[in-house]
């Protein structure tokens, strides 16, 4: 009978010659680098019979002599890392590319993607999943660039769709010197605001007695806002844009007309669907409308009269979280604590304040809302439990908060000192990268498990690798979520080994790194 046993080299150079440990080696996706020896071993699968009878696979390291140190350099798109020698045997790049003229045009880890170009291809490219698929290519031949966004072909104007294709724009006047891209297929010149390449319209109808949708398209480009001498800028939020005082929604149906929204009122939303996927519904709400402007399967929750007005007055307690949960007496609510641990299916999830009230809302039945009397959290400095002082909590993100001063992960006050009052998400687009920073520090807060210290309710939660200073912050740049860079290092946050630091001087290789 065969025995198995499988192996992972994550931090191991085999075959060196002389047997010794590299003096530093710096790991890059795939890559192993150790500069002093000048050699770039690679990440192989492997599978082997032993003479004990074990059948051993994993992943190894291999070093790589098709890669000349001294003459190669080192591609960094997305969270793709690629040498010189690599790139002909990678599918990802046509052979017609061109590496000296290709740029990053957006960047958007909403959707794992980035929007790229050189002087002779359009690329979309997977920044998911390692980047080692997902690419897209459109042939620029015959094209004459316009922007980025806009080209001509034959004399007609072509324009890059939120589809990743050419269409043409057909029969309505645009100043071409002017015209520029908001988001998905909108566009705007001096003299207004445009949707390109056609729209779609859904509307309710009476089928057999029953309210259904039915979906209208129309295949023509129009103008959405006219202006005259005023200039108006776009302020282009996530999913959506506001042109004047109205709001535009790239994502929702109906999408050539604004929402029917107070722009003055209107307050954003996030919350989560920890039984389906982790999913999320991204809504605006001011005091008489809520619009889910990012539709997933489940929205039908906001069907309930509970989201009908006054919804922009809610203060989030937590927008899908495991770290609170609900007490026996169905009444009360308590943020787990070293002292206090819930069980997985007492957890509140959504919780919201309304008017002076607690509420939860449960997304497995479509938005079912339970009411609740009282909220305690632990207050590590009096080493009690207390009632939730709103005026004093702030919520970050998913099992992220502040509460009088302290930052909370996972229910638990971090060792790190932390400057609370600086301290904000690094965000590209206004979509919120993996990344904390108080302007001191970098901090990752992507997946993965935080190490802890203590017992009982001196118990907290250690930042440990995750956190990182000296960085360069007048310089740093997003690549993806997960990826920052400044003008000294790579900032890498990795699910089990925090902020992996890599500095680009001390690879010495040419380094090519490309941002927005």
């Amino acid at each position: 009978m065969k025995k198995y046993i499988f192996l992972h080299f994550t931090s191991l150079i085999a075959s060196l010659s002389n047997g010794q440990t590299p003096d530093k080696t710096y790991e890059l996706d795939r890559y192993l680098i150790n500069p002093s020896k000048k050699t770039v071993s690679v990440q192989q699968e492997f599978h082997e019979y032993r003479d004990d009878g074990l059948h051993a696979w994993g992943v190894r390291y291999v070093p790589d002599s098709t890669i000349n140190y001294d003459k190669t350099t080192l591609f960094v798109i997305g969270n793709q890392f690629v040498f010189k020698e690599h790139i002909p045997q990678n599918w990802a790049f046509l052979q017609e590319s061109d590496l000296k003229t290709l740029r990053i045009i957006r960047i958007d880890f909403e959707y794992n993607t980035s929007l790229c170009r050189d002087k002779n291809f359009l690329y979309r490219n997977s920044i998911g999943f390692g980047g080692r698929f997902g690419w897209q290519f459109i042939d620029l031949s015959g094209y004459e660039t316009i922007n980025d966004f806009i080209y001509k072909k034959n004399n007609e104007l072509y324009f890059l769709t939120k589809d990743f294709k050419l269409k043409k724009i057909g029969n309505i006047k645009l100043h071409i010197p002017t015209l520029t891209h908001v988001m998905g297929n909108y566009f705007t010149d001096k003299n207004g605001l445009y949707l390109l390449g056609g729209y779609h319209i859904l509307t309710q109808k009476l089928i057999l007695g029953k309210q259904e949708k039915a979906d209208s398209i129309y295949d023509k480009s129009i103008r959405l806002e006219k202006i005259g001498n005023k200039k108006i800028t776009p302020i282009i939020k996530r999913d959506y844009f506001i042109y004047g005082d109205k709001v535009y929604a790239s994502g929702y149906f109906n999408e050539n007309k604004p929402l029917p929204i107070n722009v003055e009122k209107m307050k954003e939303f996030e919350f989560k669907n920890s039984y389906s996927g982790n999913q999320t519904t991204f809504f605006l709400a001011d005091d008489t409308h809520v619009f889910a402007i990012k539709i997933h399967p489940w929205h039908d929750f906001l069907d309930n009269d509970f989201f009908d007005k006054n919804v922009n007055e809610w203060q989030v307690i937590s927008a899908g979280d495991i770290g609170i949960y609900k007490e026996d007496d169905g009444k009360t609510l308590y943020f787990q604590s070293g002292i206090k641990q819930g069980k997985p299916m007492e957890y509140a999830g959504i919780l919201i304040q309304k008017q002076n009230e607690f509420y939860t809302i449960d997304t497995r039945e479509k938005g079912s809302v339970q009411k609740f009397n009282q909220v305690f959290i632990f207050n590590f400095d009096t080493q009690q439990y207390e009632t939730l002082d709103l005026s004093q909590y702030r919520y970050l993100a998913e099992n992220l908060w502040i509460y009088k001063n302290r930052l909370y992960v996972n229910g638990l006050p971090t060792k790190e000192k932390i400057n609370i009052e600086n301290l904000h998400f690094i965000a590209h687009h206004n979509i919120k990268t993996n990344f904390l920073t108080d302007d001191q520090s970098l901090i990752y807060v992507g997946e993965g498990e935080y190490g802890t210290l203590g017992e009982g309710g001196n118990k907290v939660s250690v930042f440990g690798k995750r956190i990182v200073s000296e960085v360069d912050f007048s310089t740093l740049k997003v690549i993806t979520a997960d990826i920052l860079t400044d003008k000294d290092n790579i900032y890498i946050g990795n699910r089990g080994k925090g902020i992996n630091v890599v500095p680009i001087k001390a690879l010495e290789l040419d380094v090519k790194i490309f941002t927005e």
